[in-house]
């Protein structure tokens, strides 16, 4: 009789501890649904992503370098055809080696809206980088170009959870970081920008209304005292110095993301 109610115990127990692990494989499958779900937007842009930087870089392999495709507007390189049949905005890609900044940029007449669009145009929360509608990108090749670039090309985007878009660019705020990654490159539609950081900084809102210095405000220098203001500012603001320095006529390109209460800012000057 003893024997029989040991085993029927246990039975009673194995159940059990069978029922506990159904329960949680069900909660540990549930949490990875929901996970899912909650990030769709985030899978999508790395996988569209990924997509478009294969797509760029098997037109790369095929095609020898600086080989270019005409353009009524000047020469476009040949792997950017693809993204440009894609989205007609699309302007050039920015990469920062080690980072996982590697994204197609857009351009228009108001940034803000693309801020919550794909690349393919899709609504989507990570968005899309974005040049500042008051910067000049330029067109053709340094030398000869068809339309000159400005002193300042502004170039926005997001920086969620994700660590997508911009998610890393507040890395920035450190030395060691900013050493490790000063160089970023920028292919416009017709040629290879380099650039190296000069500055890194929070551009605070309260700072802004007592500062008539705003970095966002200069895409141009039309004499070489307003350089000097926006030279001087950058370097006042900076967290900290760098050995890059700049000289009047210099370009920069600036990399900005808004925070709680204000923006970061990452500015670096063309080297080639």
């Amino acid at each position: 009789m003893s024997e029989r109610i040991v085993r029927q115990d246990c039975k009673l127990a194995y159940q059990k501890r069978r029922h506990i692990c159904y329960i949680v494989i069900g909660i540990f499958i549930l949490g990875i649904i929901i996970s899912l779900f909650m990030n769709k937007e985030d899978l999508l842009t790395r996988k569209q992503t990924l997509d478009l930087i294969q797509t760029k870089r098997q037109i790369e392999k095929r095609q020898m370098e600086n080989s270019f495709e005409k353009d009524e507007v000047g020469e476009v390189q040949s792997k950017f055809r693809p993204l440009l049949n894609v989205n007609e905005n699309f302007v050039g890609w920015i990469t920062i080696d080690g980072t996982g900044m590697d994204y197609p940029v857009v351009a228009g007449a108001d940034y803000r809206r693309f801020q919550t669009l794909s690349f393919f145009g899709e609504y989507n929360e990570n968005g899309t980088l974005v040049v500042d509608e008051h910067s000049a990108i330029g067109s053709g090749i340094k030398g000869n170009y068809n339309r000159a670039p400005g002193m300042n090309l502004i170039i926005h985007g997001n920086n969620r959870k994700s660590g997508l878009m911009f998610g890393r660019l507040l890395d920035f705020q450190t030395l060691d970081f900013c050493e490790e990654h000063k160089n970023i490159s920028f292919d416009t539609l017709y040629e290879k920008r380099e650039y190296q950081v000069i500055s890194a900084f929070f551009d605070r809102d309260e700072e802004r209304e007592m500062d008539s210095f705003q970095f966002d405000k200069y895409c141009y220098a039309k004499s070489e005292e307003e350089f000097q203001y926006f030279y001087d500012n950058i370097l006042k603001k900076s967290i900290y110095k760098t050995n890059v320095t700049a000289k009047y006529k210099d370009e920069f390109i600036t990399l900005t993301t808004p925070v709680k209460d204000g923006k970061f800012a990452v500015i670096a000057v063309r080297q080639k």
